[in-house]
């Protein structure tokens, strides 16, 4: 949800700072949300890859 809220913040024309501070997000997060969005969309910014599990022992 917060996510989703920092791309609609930042469409709107919020400063990313703003954004941080209200969020209460890093404002590098602010920044890797918006670069992923530009060439993946809504789904890529928001959600998170797979990630490798550990193997089992």
């Amino acid at each position: 949800m917060t996510r989703a809220s920092a791309l609609q913040f930042s469409h709107q024309g919020q400063h990313p700072l703003q954004i941080s501070q209200s969020l209460g997000i890093s404002l590098a997060t602010v920044f890797n949300l918006r670069k992923r969005y530009q060439p993946g969309g809504l789904q890529r910014a928001i959600g998170e890859k797979a990630r490798p599990a550990n193997p089992v022992k």
